[in-house]
């Protein structure tokens, strides 16, 4: 189902100039859903965001995800007489290539998962088919991943040598960084 801004004010309570969705579409309710944004020249953090170099604000590609996600929940929950979908953290973001003036953007959200009350979703943004910035769960981010195959590398050449090995430099690494807080909470102190 496709939703228009008038449905999609139904949904959740952002209102202009802080409303960075103009359609989405609910392919799962609660889970998966994508959505559009126009940046007009008219944006009011062009001015300043850069002047004579006007770019789209990270944190505003983020709020756009954000409220992607929120949209998603909401439809899932619109028979729901009270209720609010607020952001609550952002773990991993990159931004890849600049949102200009007057440039059509596309959001994705998935649903990764939910303790309780809390749902967290990955999200993605794109211009013309190409990704310009996504907020991925650390979890499931290429660095973490890259750890687990050295991990799992290491534990299938079944060396204890290379196990003792790392386990010494990951404290040596813990030590250094309990020594460099001791050493600025010292100098806090005079």
């Amino acid at each position: 189902m496709k939703l228009d801004i008038e449905e999609i004010k139904k949904l959740i309570p952002h209102r202009d100039p802080f409303l960075f969705v103009d359609t989405c579409k609910i392919i799962t309710p609660g889970e998966h859903g994508k959505s559009e944004k126009f940046f007009s020249n008219d944006e009011y953090f062009f001015k300043g965001h850069f002047p004579n170099n006007p770019i789209v604000p990270g944190v505003i590609i983020v709020e756009a995800m954000a409220q992607t996600a929120g949209i998603v929940v909401s439809y899932k929950l619109k028979d729901y007489d009270e209720k609010s979908v607020l952001f609550m953290s952002v773990n991993k973001a990159k931004f890849r290539k600049p949102i200009l003036p007057n440039e059509k953007v596309s959001f994705e959200v998935k649903f990764l998962n939910s303790v309780r009350d809390v749902y967290k979703f990955e999200g993605t943004c794109f211009k013309e088919n190409i990704k310009v910035s996504e907020e991925v769960d650390n979890k499931n981010s290429e660095d973490t991943n890259l750890n687990k195959n050295i991990e799992n590398k290491v534990s299938e050449d079944k060396e204890p040598v290379k196990k003792k090995k790392k386990i010494k430099t990951v404290e040596k690494i813990s030590k250094s960084i309990i020594s460099k807080v001791k050493s600025l909470a010292t100098k806090k102190k005079k």
